[in-house]
């Protein structure tokens, strides 16, 4: 079977077995198919549905996202990754990792990796923050170097305050002697002045 026969059986409803819904839409699947793919998806097509109307409930991703890793489980077609935004990537990535798709995971990791030596500023802080969310070391790694070695005089910025409190933490810690001691303190000042002054305290985010 080709990419084009798998995904006629995606959008094919009558031949469906199970449904996964990801608000606001439901999702027609196939279990071998899920559960081929993903131990998670194993685990929760044993179990029965969650919702009255026999579907099974994820709220931990967006639909469009799901779309896309739907779109992988069915195809393994990676082709059309490129031109997914970082931010995609992230989230597919994501997924990858919490339903245990380590080739998913591996495929976006490496493209982050890549894509990090031309990202702007505010994508690295963005990245790090992320590496930082999900504990992923060479995320990490990878995000500091780059903020460091291309950013130096920018290490210091608004969007760094923009961080939750976790990620801020780790990044005071990743510019240890790539900022002037003076200025860290500063920022630290910064970001407790701005925290304190939000409602939504140390996880408030700043405006895109």
């Amino acid at each position: 079977m080709t990419d084009q026969d798998y995904l006629k059986l995606l959008n094919a409803k009558k031949f469906s077995d199970c449904r996964i819904q990801v608000e606001p839409y439901t999702h027609y699947c196939h279990k071998i198919i899920l559960a081929g793919i993903s131990e998670f998806f194993e685990g929760l097509l044993l179990k029965s549905p969650n919702l009255e109307n026999g579907a099974y409930l994820l709220n931990d991703v967006s639909t469009e996202t799901f779309c896309k890793f739907i779109r992988y489980a069915y195809t393994k077609n990676v082709k059309d990754f490129d031109k997914y935004s970082d931010s995609t990537i992230m989230e597919l990535f994501e997924c990858g990792s919490k339903w245990l798709v380590k080739q998913l995971a591996s495929v976006c990791m490496e493209l982050l990796k890549k894509r990090a030596e031309s990202m702007a500023c505010d994508g690295l802080l963005n990245l790090f923050e992320f590496s930082v969310k999900l504990n992923n070391n060479d995320l990490l790694v990878e995000s500091k170097y780059n903020l460091i070695e291309r950013f130096p005089a920018s290490l210091n910025c608004y969007d760094a305050l923009c961080m939750d409190s976790k990620a801020f933490e780790y990044y005071f810690k990743a510019i240890q002697g790539a900022l002037p001691e003076v200025e860290r303190f500063r920022m630290v000042q910064s970001y407790t002045e701005k925290t304190e002054n939000s409602d939504g305290g140390g996880d408030e985010k700043c405006e895109e």
